[in-house]
């Protein structure tokens, strides 16, 4: 008859009391805790895959342009670049609106890079020079 007293009912009763209240509860808020970090984790997937595939679209219409169309655009720009000639006609500009240019500055020039994932250009067609201006 112990088995069904009310002493050992009781003590069964404040056992698993403590029970839950020391390792279910904690482990609770623990699988809690997981599962939101998971949910933001897929979150910042989706934007990373949002992100990528706007990537690969813009990598796909630059890959689309015709080698021939780049070799024609390279036709037109020319060699070398005059950058007093620039200055001066960025001062004009200027001029013909109302823009006060305090300084104007050339900061040197550099071959563009290559965008990665882009198709190999041959060795014929050169990469075009960005010249940087401040004012």
């Amino acid at each position: 008859m112990i088995g069904n007293s009310l002493l050992t009912q009781i003590i069964v009763a404040g056992l698993a009391i403590g029970i839950i209240i020391t390792y279910i509860q904690p482990t609770i808020g623990e699988i809690k805790s997981r599962q939101d970090e998971i949910a933001k984790t897929q979150e910042e997937l989706q934007k990373i895959n949002a992100v990528n595939s706007r990537l690969a679209a813009l990598v796909s219409q630059v890959n689309a342009i015709s080698q021939r169309d780049k070799q024609a655009l390279n036709a037109y720009l020319p060699e070398t670049a005059d950058e007093v000639r620039v200055m001066k006609d960025i001062s004009t500009v200027a001029n013909s609106v109302p823009v006060l240019i305090m300084s104007l500055g050339y900061d040197g020039s550099e071959e563009m890079k290559v965008p990665l994932g882009a198709e190999a250009v041959p060795a014929t067609v050169k990469n075009p020079m960005v010249h940087a201006f401040t004012f």
